[in-house]
């Protein structure tokens, strides 16, 4: 998960690492396929989205070298 990474990033000594975004249909079909690459947490937050129903927002700020596109 994200925030495992982000969290553990904090607290040891681990290199930046490359994170592959993949944007599907609602079908499943792959879309578009991104690729962060040398990527670091900044900062990370977690709020209760909306308490009448439950769930969380995660927002996790990175910082990125490059941002290219997969080509297949």
């Amino acid at each position: 998960s994200l925030y495992l990474w982000a969290k553990n990033r904090r607290s040891k000594n681990h290199s930046p690492k490359n994170i592959h975004l993949l944007t599907k249909s609602m079908t499943g079909e792959l879309l578009k396929s991104q690729v962060l690459e040398m990527a670091q947490p900044l900062s990370w937050s977690v709020e209760a989205a909306n308490p009448s129903i439950g769930g969380f927002n995660e927002t996790i700020d990175l910082a990125v070298q490059k941002v290219s596109l997969e080509i297949d």
